[in-house]
């Protein structure tokens, strides 16, 4: 797949996935596809590259055995998914815990808005939990106040690059993913 950004946006999951994949957001945890699963070591978590139309069972969250990964796989497939689209993710239980801030932040009439929680779980159970929002500078001194300088200045530069998108995140309480810095910039989305 050609990798382009038409008028500075990202079009639809599949490029937001290549482009990751790419180092394009900076720090992220490592991903494989499943053809690639048996020198991966374990826990992994799995993904979707695409819009499944229902809930996935076990999305996101750490598979500890091979037979986890095969019954949550055979789940997703009996659902409708492509294989193809299935990605094997790192899975540090490091990083499974210790999460300080995480959401979505865009740039807005406000400068920023931020919708985001404290909650510490995988971020679709945590919003679900707990959901809160802030707007221009305070969503600024959030962001700054948990970030280190260079995951701040990476969001920076997303922006710099992609001006209207939406940046979902996770800062932990310490470095993880390939650079060592404490946030991981799941997506960068116009879509």
């Amino acid at each position: 797949m050609k990798l382009t950004v038409v008028n500075e946006t990202i079009p639809d999951k599949q490029v937001m996935r290549a482009l990751y994949e790419r180092d394009a957001f900076g720090n992220r945890f490592r991903s494989w596809s499943l053809d690639d699963l048996a020198a991966v070591a374990l826990p992994v978590g799995l993904m979707y590259n695409g819009r499944p139309g229902v809930r996935l069972p076990r999305y996101a969250e750490p598979l500890e055995t091979r037979a986890e990964i095969e019954e949550t796989c055979a789940a997703w497939l009996a659902l409708g998914c492509d294989r193809r689209r299935i990605t094997v993710s790192q899975s540090d239980r490091a990083a499974n815990t210790g999460r300080l801030l995480q959401g979505e932040v865009m740039r807005d009439e406000n400068y920023l808005s931020l919708t985001y929680t404290t909650v510490d779980d995988l971020m679709r159970r945590a919003l679900a939990a707990q959901t809160r929002h802030a707007a221009g500078l305070r969503a600024v001194l959030l962001l700054r106040g948990a970030m280190d300088a260079a995951s701040w200045d990476t969001l920076r530069e997303i922006w710099d690059r992609w001006p209207s998108s939406i940046v979902e995140f996770s800062v932990f309480d310490r470095g993880v993913g390939s650079l060592g810095h404490n946030t991981i910039f799941w997506e960068v989305r116009d879509y």
